[in-house]
């Protein structure tokens, strides 16, 4: 519990976790709040906002298992992580 609790006070990783968090609300705040309601104002139907809604989060379902392993060799991981903290920082 100290561990996690000193992990938790780390500035760095508190900055990381609330820009994350600000982004994650900011993409599904669109997606499942704004995106409804203008496609229903624009003539589209109830049930086809399921499509609209998998036609999102397959892809990012995907993009989140699969992006790692194609697109980012294991040397460069730790590289690019430290990049975006010192951005963040």
């Amino acid at each position: 519990m100290k561990d996690l609790i000193l992990v938790m006070r780390e500035p760095l990783l508190l900055r990381a976790s609330l820009l994350f968090i600000l982004v994650h609300s900011i993409i599904f705040t669109t997606m499942f709040g704004v995106i409804p309601m203008y496609v229903l104002q624009i003539g589209f139907q109830e049930n086809d906002l399921s499509m609209i809604v998998f036609s999102f989060m397959i892809p990012h379902a995907l993009a989140t298992l699969f992006m790692e392993k194609l697109f980012v060799p294991e040397t460069a991981l730790a590289e690019i992580f430290i990049k975006f903290f010192m951005i963040v920082r």
